[in-house]
């Protein structure tokens, strides 16, 4: 088995850059996003009913950039809403890119096999009967 036929996973490393947001010169990294932790955003983005919907926003951004409470009540309500934004955004970016790449991946595996049935049969050499 060659290194090709193996997908190698380090659990304590992400394979993906993290999303980075910076406040007054400190830069937050978001936590890794697995499965439970997609859980707990939907969850928690549920909750944010509409735009006055301050601390269901200000829960997920705290959960998502291990960022103080008390750092995001400092900032005006809008400045917490572009964290939001651009964190949804971001996702939104990664996520398409990943699927956009499977997809690539898919098509390349699938036009090989597809042109290579496509090709035409050599022509029998002889007369008909």
């Amino acid at each position: 088995m060659s290194d090709r036929d193996r997908l190698v996973l380090k659990t304590k490393e992400s394979l993906y850059k993290p999303v980075e947001i910076e406040i007054d010169g400190k830069v937050y990294q978001n936590i890794k996003t697995t499965h439970a932790v997609l859980k707990e955003v939907n969850r928690l983005d549920d909750e944010i009913k509409d735009d006055s919907d301050f601390e269901p926003v200000c829960n997920i951004i705290t959960f998502l950039f291990n960022i103080d409470m008390e750092i995001l009540e400092k900032l005006d309500k809008r400045e917490v809403q572009d964290i939001y934004t651009f964190m949804k955004q971001k996702f939104q970016e990664i996520e398409k890119e990943r699927r956009d790449l499977v997809i690539k991946t898919f098509a390349n595996i699938w036009g090989t096999e597809r042109k290579e049935e496509k090709a035409p049969n050599p022509k029998r050499s002889g007369n008909k009967q």
